[in-house]
């Protein structure tokens, strides 16, 4: 993508801006389409995942704006109950 060689990718590309964009702003552009939204997935049969109020401590206990800003290069905002896109 640096040499000019893609001009559509469907990938994660960490840090976008600074390794891309940044070089030619005026040609290089890039664009996230509404997908469906990174989950956790658990087991629930499995102790201690079958306990609602387990799940709840541990969806509390995890930093999504953290997870939505440096592992996700505040590419797209963290999803929220329904899985319904923001905005």
């Amino acid at each position: 993508m640096s040499e000019g060689k893609f001009d559509e990718a469907i990938l994660f590309e960490p840090g976008i801006q600074k390794a891309y964009i940044d070089h030619n702003p005026k040609d290089y552009h890039y664009w996230f389409p509404l997908s469906s939204p990174t989950a956790l997935s658990v087991n629930l049969t499995e102790a201690p995942f079958n306990n609602v109020k387990f799940r709840q401590a541990m969806d509390y206990a995890i930093n999504k704006e953290m997870i939505y800003k440096q592992g996700e290069y505040g590419y797209e905002p963290p999803a929220n109950e329904s899985f319904c896109p923001p905005n």
